[in-house]
């Protein structure tokens, strides 16, 4: 085209960009963007909303940002396109910013603004910032439109407000998969209610999708319902769905919960394709039973598997290896995961770590620890440390952990205090 001395034009630079899809063709996509320079087209409107969406594939939300502030005059179109690349990596708090940014230079937010600004505040239990935004969606007339008004559901039911989420789920005229859907997610610290809800889906005659099943079968495994959770796996084997990888990841909590040991690991060995979150589910089962041997072994063949551990694995095989007593291993893999695989320990590891002293009546070494540990041990810990002292008997140790502990909660009340002090009247 450019050897023929044929200018290209803002759908010309559109539908080449959109051809980039990863990271892999960033090099080919900045070379368009220089064309697109040299053309005077970036500060095009539909030029620069497909040169913020080629950014995005390419997770260069810097970049995105700046084609961004260079449009001329942005549509609703470049606003949603920058909006969504920030929430997807993970900027709610400036995806909000610009959203009201938007509303300040008095354009119109549409159902797919209201889609993304919602998930957002959903993900981070942005309450206060999802209450506005509903009465924006009200008073735009969008409660009518239901990926909207599942967005609020699912916003609502993420920040803790089932109650909420319930009302607008019973003011859709026709909800759909998703909307049955979040409305069970947002009960899910409501169990009963959550499988009830289940239950009339299915006799309203809609097919539950993965996300549904995962959700039921969750609700089931808090409740530690074994016939609860069959039945729903005999509607998932109905469905063809038992090999689904998000689906048989729940189903192996509720079984591993429900001390199913056997039904868990058939569901296991039957999956070909393994990700990290089904290889940290499975170790987490054997974990909660105390079978720190077989979860070290499970760590060596997701290896093999060609699965790298995260801190997830690490938390569960190192609870592993402290409940079955296993020190030397325990302290070796605590110690592996620092130096072989740059994970920063968490509380929690440490958490575990103190246990496996605890649960080894070494007192001594778990007081070593916390006063080493390089992160400032939490009212976690200390429990788990004035456990142990309880269970051995000890008192040097349990006054020890009871000075501490009365320091921290000392402490924590000043802090409260101070922080009332400084809100603003």
């Amino acid at each position: 085209m450019q050897d023929s001395d044929v200018r290209p034009n803002e759908f010309t630079f559109s539908i080449i960009l959109g051809t980039i899809v990863s990271y892999q063709g960033l090099v080919q996509g900045r070379h368009i963007h220089a064309c697109a320079v040299q053309n005077g087209m970036d500060t095009d409107a539909v030029v620069g909303t497909a040169l913020i969406n080629m950014y995005g594939k390419c997770t260069c939300v810097k970049d995105a940002a700046l084609v961004f502030c260079k449009i001329q005059q942005h549509d609703i179109v470049a606003w949603n396109a920058i909006i969504a690349i920030l929430l997807a990596n993970k900027e709610g708090n400036s995806a909000l910013d610009l959203f009201y940014q938007m509303l300040k230079n008095g354009l119109e937010p549409d159902a797919v603004t209201f889609a993304s600004i919602l998930g957002a505040c959903a993900d981070q239990q942005f309450l206060g910032h999802g209450e506005i935004i509903h009465s924006a969606v009200v008073s735009l007339g969008y409660m009518s439109n239901l990926v909207v008004a599942n967005a609020l559901i699912d916003m609502y039911g993420k920040c803790g407000s089932p109650s909420r989420a319930g009302v607008i789920f019973s003011q859709l005229l026709h909800p759909d998969v998703i909307s049955w859907t979040a409305i069970i997610v947002a009960y899910l610290q409501h169990p009963r209610k959550a499988i009830q809800l289940f239950k009339d889906m299915l006799q309203k005659g809609l097919s539950p999708n993965e996300f549904t099943y995962a959700s039921v079968l969750t609700a089931c495994t808090s409740l530690g319902s074994l016939s609860k959770g069959q039945i729903a796996h005999h509607c998932i084997i109905e469905d063809g769905l038992e090999t689904n990888i998000v689906i048989a990841t729940a189903l192996l909590r509720m079984y591993g919960t429900c001390f199913t040991m056997s039904e868990a690991l058939w569901i296991f060995d039957q999956l070909h394709e393994r990700d990290v979150v089904l290889w940290n589910a499975i170790i987490t089962i054997h974990a909660q039973h105390s079978l720190g041997k077989e979860a070290l072994d499970l760590l060596q063949q997701m290896q093999q598997d060609g699965h790298e551990p995260d801190e997830i694995t690490f938390s569960s095989v190192l609870s592993a290896c402290s409940r079955a007593g296993l020190v030397e291993e325990c302290c070796a893999l605590y110690s592996e995961m620092s130096l072989k695989y740059k994970i920063v320990p968490t509380v929690e590891h440490c958490g575990c770590m103190v246990d496996l002293f605890g649960r080894a009546s070494l007192l001594q070494e778990a007081v070593d620890f916390i006063e080493t540990m390089h992160l400032k041990p939490n009212f976690v810990v200390w429990e788990i440390f004035l456990n142990s002292c309880t269970l051995y008997a000890d008192k040097c140790g349990l006054e020890y952990a009871k000075r501490i502990r009365k320091e921290l909660t000392s402490r924590n009340l000043q802090e409260a205090s101070a922080a009332r002090d400084n809100v603003p009247v």
